[in-house]
């Protein structure tokens, strides 16, 4: 998702660009200075928080201000360090075997329990490695690499961006509410603990003589008054701020930029966008710059932000669906769409033809080849079903005619799925032929007879949805 590098000497490609980051304030660049026996390498708060208990806890308290942490224990080794630092921004770990009882070190730590353990059992592994195999002489340094699907999903980059997302959310609505009282409607935490403290009827009375139900409700109350203070104190080191249809969303340049280059040009010194930066009209120390979106809604903006902080979307209402297809485009995130498609397919299962055919013309606007395929599909196993239906029959209207010439006609239709091979432009009706021909065609030398018919019936279709269109303007 992110990419650090490092050289073979182990040290941090960020140490030559240290100080051009410096000059040049890179807005993209690293917020924090790490320095390993007087080596440096650059990080991001928000992510070594994220992915980390040690680094949260510090960042709140000791290294809060600091744009610079220099540190000398004597334990610490800058290559076990820029390990760690590499891993939680890949989720691949590729570290030297010689420097891995110090990694277990500084992951014990940090609060990285998953990956020590990986580690430890790795250790042992090549404590005895001589002894399983032939020893071949080698030169070259032994190495270890851990992938991040071998740890607990809680311990992985996806579930740690996730709930770095949330909390930017959270503290987004809260600074929002933060300026009014509560609604009306909004639930007040000490009524509903006074409430609930009364029995629900006369005869129940059970432990209420103690006090007994309302001393636990008195403490489950203090319990979330204090959860929700430590998640007050909770910083999510959000670096911009977005105003969408009236909502702020508190984001991290880093991410954006490094997922999407509509965002990198965005947060660049670029004449245009540079210059949109502004300071919230709240004063204080953690006022952010605020970038306006227009002509996007809250919710597809929040679909767009979940994809780039998770590289999925868990779901999509089908009203939306359009919304964040263009939005996709808008900020050049061309994987969103099929992800996106991915969570609207089992909703389409039970999806009637009349639909398929808006979202048929729909995928092909938007080039979403994967929801276009499974369109094209359900089109030529029901064929006759979709074609008695006047939603259908208006779609062939605004699609162009299949080709007339067999050479021009597509002749490998795409597997259901297969996006690649999609190009913008391609003829519809022509994969709905071959797709027919696959489901109902005849074999070999009749195929070419049997698109021929499915060329006549086209055009028998086309010309009744003509006679219909007239006779709705007549009507």
């Amino acid at each position: 998702m992110l990419r650090m590098k490092q050289t073979q000497n182990g040290r941090s490609s960020y140490e030559t660009m240290i100080s051009n980051d410096r000059e040049n304030d890179d807005c993209l660049g690293p917020d924090i200075i790490f320095y390993v026996s007087g080596r440096p390498f650059g990080a991001h708060r928000a992510l070594l928080a994220a992915r980390s208990p040690f680094f949260k806890k510090m960042f709140q308290a000791d290294w809060k201000h600091r744009r610079e942490v220099r540190l000398a224990n004597p334990k610490l080794t800058f290559s076990a360090l820029f390990s760690l630092v590499h891993f939680f921004y890949t989720d691949r770990l590729d570290v030297a075997v010689d420097d891995m009882e110090d990694l277990v070190r500084i992951c014990k730590y940090c609060g990285c329990v998953g990956l020590q353990k990986v580690l430890e059992k790795d250790m042992l592994h090549q404590k005895y490695a001589d002894y399983k195999a032939i020893k071949r002489v080698d030169d070259s340094q032994k190495r270890s690499i851990v992938q991040g699907s071998s740890l607990p999903e809680s311990e992985r980059m996806p579930a740690a961006l996730y709930n770095l997302l949330n909390l930017s959310l959270k503290k987004s609505a809260k600074r929002e509410k933060s300026d009014g009282d509560l609604d009306d409607g909004e639930l007040n935490p000490s009524r509903i603990s006074v409430d609930s403290a009364k029995p629900s009827s006369p005869t129940d009375t059970t432990n209420t003589t103690k006090g007994g139900d309302l001393k636990r409700l008195e403490g489950e109350f203090n319990e979330c008054s204090i959860s929700k203070q430590n998640e007050d104190k909770e910083e999510d080191h959000a670096d911009v701020c977005f105003l969408v249809a009236n909502e702020k969303f508190r984001c991290h340049r880093f991410v954006l930029g490094a997922r999407s280059e509509y965002f990198k040009a965005r947060f660049s010194r670029a004449t245009g966008f540079s210059d949109e930066l502004a300071r919230e009209t709240n004063s204080g120390a953690d006022a952010l710059p605020v970038l306006q979106e227009h002509d996007l809604s809250a919710t597809a903006f929040e679909k767009v932000l979940e994809y780039i902080y998770t590289d999925s979307v868990r779901k999509v209402d089908l009203d939306e669906a359009e919304e964040v297809f263009d939005a996709a485009s808008r900020y050049l995130l061309f994987p969103l769409k099929r992800a996106v498609t991915d969570a609207l397919l089992p909703q389409l299962e039970t999806a009637i033809p009349a639909d398929l055919c808006g979202w048929l013309l729909m995928a092909d606007k938007y080039g979403v080849w994967k929801l276009r395929e499974h369109c094209l599909d359900a089109m030529a196993v029901n064929f006759e079903n979709f074609a008695g239906t006047p939603e259908f029959r208006r779609m062939l209207l605004c699609l162009p005619p299949p080709s007339g010439d067999l050479t021009e006609r597509t002749t490998a239709p795409k597997a259901p799925g297969v996006e690649e091979s999609g190009q913008a432009g391609e003829n519809v009706l022509d994969d709905l032929r071959e797709k027919w021909l696959n489901e109902e065609g005849s074999e070999l030398d009749k195929r070419d007879e049997s698109a021929l018919e499915f060329d006549k019936r086209l055009e028998q279709l086309v010309a009744l949805a003509e006679e219909e269109d007239e006779e709705e303007q007549w009507t």
